[in-house]
């Protein structure tokens, strides 16, 4: 594990054995923290959503958006189709988003298991942002329920030739 092999024996400062290694297991945690997930970015208002905490269907259907122009990030905002910003959707980040692209409904039926790599919940200027995604196509998936319908987005993610533009999901009322 990178960052976590600190060597406090060698420290200017003389402290007691179980200082050291108190500290020691502190910069361990602090590491394992640090890597364990993609975090948000730290001028986004979202927060992280435990893992306990998964898509939150309301309505009666699933809104779908392609985007095939790759970004430079994940970042962007969660709107109301009629207007003004979502606090509080869950936006997860999923693996395998090119199911997506298939134009048939029952083609989509054979969805690929996908395993959520991050998730955040909006605050009330409805942002979300996530960092450090490698490079290919995902599922953005935002959610409320209270009779509102999931929005999913397949994006492609390219660092170095992608456009730093801000991404709008735009959610719907069920009907």
């Amino acid at each position: 594990m990178n960052g976590a092999n600190i060597d406090f024996s060698q420290a200017s400062v003389k402290l007691p054995h179980e200082q050291r290694n108190r500290l020691r297991s502190l910069a361990i945690l602090a590491a394992v923290t640090l890597t364990a997930s993609p975090p948000v970015l730290s001028n986004c208002r979202c927060t992280k959503a435990l893992p306990e905490e998964t898509t939150r269907y309301g309505g009666n259907t699933s809104l779908v958006f392609v985007d095939d122009k790759p970004y430079s990030a994940l970042q962007g905002v969660i709107e109301y189709q009629v207007g003004g910003r979502v606090g509080d959707a869950l936006v997860e980040l999923f693996d395998h988003g090119e199911y997506l692209t298939q134009e048939k409904s029952d083609e989509r039926k054979n969805q690929p298991k996908q395993t959520r790599i991050a998730a955040c919940k909006t605050g009330p200027d409805g942002k979300f942002c996530f960092r450090h995604v490698q490079p290919g196509r995902y599922e953005i998936r935002s959610s409320i329920g209270s009779g509102m319908n999931v929005s999913s987005m397949s994006v492609i993610v390219d660092p170095e030739k992608g456009r730093s533009k801000s991404i709008t999901i735009r959610m719907t009322v069920g009907t």
